[in-house]
C-alpha cells in the first residue's frame, strides 16, 4: 500500500512540475530509495559480530608459602593466574614450541626433559571472572579478535 502511494505521488509531482513551467523541458526524474547500511563494531577494525572470534581461558595461580601476609599471597596468586591466562591465550593463538630430550642407556630411559615455550603478543584481553579460595586464584579471561586481524597477525607475509 505504501509503495503504491509512493509511486503515485512521484508521478503526480513529476507531471505537476512539468505543467507549472510552460517553457521548461520535462526531464524524467529518477527516484532512488536510499538504504543506510550499518556495521556494528566491537573495537577498532572489527567487522560485524559474525566475523569475531572469542577465545576463553581459565588461568590459575597458587599463593607462595613465603608470602608476608594473606593479602600479599592473594596479590601474587592473582598475578600468577593472569600470566597463566595470557600464556594460554598465546598457546591458542600462536602455538607452543616444544623441546624434548631423552637419555636412554641399555634400552632403558634414564632421563627425560620437556621444555615448552610460547612467544606471543596479546592485547586487549579481558578478565571476565575471578575467584580466590584456599590459596588458589582463578581468572577467566576472554579475547575477542576479528578473523581479519587474526589473519594479519598469524600470516603477515601474506599481506600485500
Amino acid at each position: 500500500m505504501k509503495r503504491q502511494f509512493f509511486i503515485l505521488s512521484s508521478f503526480v509531482l513529476l507531471f505537476t512540475g512539468c505543467f507549472e513551467q510552460k517553457n521548461a523541458s520535462c526531464k524524467p526524474v529518477l527516484v532512488k530509495r536510499v538504504i543506510k547500511e550499518r556495521s556494528y563494531t566491537l573495537g577498532a577494525g572489527f567487522k560485524p559480530k559474525k566475523d569475531v572470534i572469542t577465545l576463553s581461558v581459565v588461568g590459575e595461580g597458587i599463593a607462595p608459602d613465603n608470602a608476608k601476609s594473606e593479602t600479599h599471597a592473594m596479590v601474587l596468586a592473582k598475578r600468577a593466574a593472569i600470566l597463566d591466562g595470557y600464556r594460554q591465550l598465546g598457546e591458542k593463538l600462536y602455538g607452543v614450541k616444544l623441546t624434548a630430550k631423552d637419555k636412554v642407556e641399555d634400552a632403558i630411559l634414564q632421563n627425560s626433559k620437556i621444555l615448552s615455550q610460547v612467544n606471543a603478543i596479546i592485547k586487549n584481553a579481558s578478565i571476565i571472572n575471578n575467584s580466590y579460595k584456599d590459596g588458589l586464584y582463578r581468572v577467566m579471561m576472554e579475547l575477542k579478535i576479528s578473523r581479519e586481524a587474526l589473519r594479519r597477525y598469524l600470516y603477515p607475509q601474506d599481506q600485500d
